[in-house]
């Protein structure tokens, strides 16, 4: 499909630089050979363009979308958590977290980080309150 469009386009090129540097003198009626061809060309490549587009879009089969009303995925949103909160409070609007990463090293004994990959979003917690949401 592709090459057919390249083709297309090359030809219509083709079409335009041969209009453009035609040395052939104006008729006084109509247009000049070269300037018919590049309308032809024009038409060719739209009208075939159109159809592998249209095709193509036909081709494939679109996926039907339900959602089941009894299991729901969506978490709230990392803007609801805020500085100071608990860690109890966080897991209760954003639900268990994809990854509790611990933070010991780093920030001493108490540090964790809680990763919702889903929503790209990291909760740093220390000794069980929020201290930062990236």
């Amino acid at each position: 499909m592709a090459m057919i469009l390249i083709v297309g386009a090359v030809q219509l090129l083709a079409a335009a630089a041969w209009s453009a540097f035609s040395r052939a003198k104006f008729p006084k009626r109509g247009l000049r050979l070269s300037e018919q061809v590049l309308i032809a060309s024009a038409v060719v490549a739209a009208a075939t363009s159109a159809a592998i587009v249209d095709a193509r879009a036909l081709w494939r089969p679109r996926a039907k979308v339900t959602q089941s009303a009894a299991v729901s995925t969506q978490r709230a949103s990392c803007a609801t958590v805020g500085v100071g909160m608990s860690e109890a409070d966080v897991t209760r609007r954003l639900g268990a977290p994809d990854r509790r990463v611990p933070d010991e090293e780093t920030r001493g004994p108490g540090a964790a980080v809680l990763l919702y990959e889903g929503s790209r979003c990291a909760v740093h917690v220390f000794n069980g309150r929020v201290e930062l949401v990236d």
